[in-house]
This record gives C-alpha cells, sequence and structure tokens, in this order.
C-alpha cells in the first residue's frame, strides 16, 4: 500500500520540497529542472537537505532513503517550463517504487495524517475488487490567507486537523460578499477568486460535512489532484508553461472512463507564500501558452476515444481563443515539434 508522491519543481523551490516532505511520511520522487546558469546537482542536493537543518528535521532516519531527486537539463533551444514532461518523469519514478502514487505541485503542503490515511483508502478504493473500471481518489486543494501561512503554530494546526480548517472556511455565500478584515474568511478552496471552475468539481461545501468518500461528477475545466493505481496514465507534454496542463489530465481520465471520488479527511494547502521567506514573489503566469494546444488536444482526445468530446463553454471560445490567436495565430506553443503527446496507458 505504499502511497507515493510525484512532484516536478525548479532548484528554487526546495525549501518547499522540504516543508512536503516534514509531513508526507511516504515515498517522494522529485525531479528538478535546471537550466545551464542553475546549481549543480551536489548543490542541490546540500540545499535541500539544509533546508531540514534549518527546520530542525535532519534527524529523521529516513530522509535520505524516502526522497529521491532526479533532475533534468533541458536544451538551451527549449523557451517554456516542460511541466507535464517533468510530471511523468515523476510518475515513472513513483512507478518503480509503488503501486500507487498522486501527482501534487511542490507548493501545494498535505495535511500531517495524508499518507496514512491515503494508505487505509487505497486498499478499499483503489484495490482490483472495488474498481470494475478505473478509480481516481480527488484529494481537495485549499488555499489560506497570508497571516496563517507565515504563522507556523496556526499553519500547523491548519495541516493538523480538518476540524481547524472548518471552522478557517466561510460557506456563506452570502455572508463573503459582507467581508471585513476581521471577518474574512481565511481559507478557501484553491485559485477560488481567480477562476471558479478549477476545483468546483471538487464540492467544497460536501467535503466539509462528510466523513465518508463521496463520487463526483466532471465538469468542465476541473484540475484536481488525483491519487491514482498503477498503471499511472501520463499528461501530455504538448502542455508546457501554465494553462490546462492540469485541466487535460482530469478531461481525458474522463474519456477513458474513469470515475472520480472525493476522499473525505486529506488535503492539501497552496503555500503561495514561502512559509520559510518573509518576501515572496511569483512570476507572471502565461496561461495563453496552455490555450493555444488545448484545440489540438482535444482532436486528439477525440480520435483516441471514440469520438468523446466536450463543448467548449461559450467565454472560452469567445474571448480566451480569440486572445490566444492574436498571440499565436493558431500554432500549439511548445518546446520542440518532435515531442508527441503521452496517450493514456
Amino acid at each position: 500500500r505504499e502511497v507515493c508522491l510525484a512532484v516536478q519543481m525548479s532548484p528554487d523551490r526546495l525549501s518547499m520540497l522540504a516543508a512536503i516532505a516534514q509531513r508526507w511520511h511516504g515515498h517522494i520522487y522529485a525531479v528538478v529542472y535546471v537550466r545551464k546558469d542553475d546549481f549543480s546537482a551536489r548543490e542541490t542536493r546540500a540545499r535541500f537537505f539544509d533546508s531540514f537543518k534549518k527546520a530542525g528535521k535532519l534527524r529523521d532516519p529516513t530522509l535520505q532513503t524516502r526522497v529521491e531527486l532526479e533532475f533534468y537539463r533541458a536544451p538551451s533551444s527549449w523557451k517554456w517550463y516542460p511541466v507535464n514532461l517533468l510530471r511523468n518523469m515523476a510518475l515513472r519514478g513513483c512507478a518503480a517504487r509503488a503501486q500507487f502514487a498522486m501527482t501534487v505541485d511542490v507548493d501545494f503542503i498535505p495535511n500531517t495524517d495524508a499518507y496514512a490515511l491515503m494508505q487505509q483508502h487505497v486498499s478499499k478504493l483503489l484495490s482490483a475488487e472495488a474498481t470494475v473500471g478505473r478509480r481516481a481518489l480527488v484529494v481537495p486543494a485549499f488555499e489560506a490567507h497570508d497571516r496563517v501561512l507565515r504563522d507556523k503554530d496556526w499553519l500547523n494546526e491548519l495541516l493538523g486537523s480538518k476540524s481547524e480548517l472548518t471552522k478557517l472556511y466561510l460557506r456563506d455565500k452570502k455572508e463573503r460578499k459582507r467581508q471585513t478584515k476581521r471577518t474574512q474568511a481565511a481559507v478557501w478552496p484553491f485559485d477560488q477568486k481567480r477562476s471558479a471552475t478549477g476545483h468546483r468539481a471538487t464540492n467544497s461545501e460536501q467535503w466539509m460535512k462528510t466523513d465518508t468518500p463521496y463520487r463526483v461528477d466532471y465538469k468542465w475545466g476541473w484540475e484536481p489532484y488525483l491519487l491514482l493505481r498503477a498503471p499511472f496514465p501520463e499528461y501530455d507534454e504538448t502542455f508546457v508553461e501554465y494553462g490546462q496542463n492540469k485541466v487535460m489530465y482530469a478531461y481525458e481520465l474522463l474519456a477513458a472512463g474513469f470515475e472520480f471520488v472525493v476522499l473525505p479527511d486529506t488535503y492539501l494547502v497552496h503555500a503561495h507564500v514561502d512559509v520559510n521567506k518573509k518576501n515572496s514573489a511569483s512570476k507572471p503566469k502565461q496561461f495563453h501558452v496552455g490555450w493555444s494546444c488545448w484545440a489540438d488536444f482535444v482532436v486528439r482526445v477525440q480520435d483516441t476515444y471514440d469520438g468523446f468530446r466536450l463543448p467548449t463553454p461559450c467565454w472560452a471560445a469567445k474571448y480566451v481563443y480569440a486572445e490566444v490567436n492574436m498571440l499565436y495565430q493558431d500554432r500549439c506553443m511548445t518546446n520542440a515539434k518532435g515531442v508527441k503527446p503521452m496517450l493514456m496507458k
């Protein structure tokens, strides 16, 4: 019942990987994307373990065997961060070590008991007897106010207890419109303020009230974090940088016949600020890069899965594609024309 975390990252986020490893007691396979001017492999490993030393966790005797770092140096001609290629590399690393795996971005921290709880769930929900077809287990994702992330005691409480998360979560939509600094919610579904579609299908309102797994239907634009049984489906590697690179995964899993079940007691919290740094600035995200490949992806899925195709929302067809076409003239922005999409296994 070993569950492995498949992580992709750049060297500047080593302290975030350390934050994950402090709470995740299973195997972690992390692929680090390095450029010519980045740290060497030896220096990167040293910096990672130094992050643990600063956190007072270096005495963990399992650390050296639990966390594996693989380094990928891309061709100098590549312009975009190859996010899905790195995810696939991490999944393959996990496949050699575990029967179950979850792909997670390095800036998401699992709750303290997530590993033990997932081990219990996979034996019931992902066993060969329980799944006639294929099943994906959904781990809800939330984000918290800066004041929570920067308060280590408060953050530990949040990650240690669903009840603490529930207290900080504001469920009344009418109340949300009347927020003041004093009453403002400290926790909400990930990316809710920017995009309502990304995690709406997870149904956080139901999750807050339940202690049993529940099935959910796919909704367009969903990008959940998923726990899967081997053989692990792979991501489409034509998607690079930002935009649609996780959305395509749930879309293709649906086309392949997967069902989605939400786990009631495991969750992720987005560390949108580096909890180990006083200041943390994020670079602008170029979402149009991923969108430029969406039309080609939909056609490929349609050809692969007996004509499966979901209609594109009107807002995307009217506004997003107009901007994408203006920027890229109907071309899929990817690193190398010779990189083929990874079909589901």
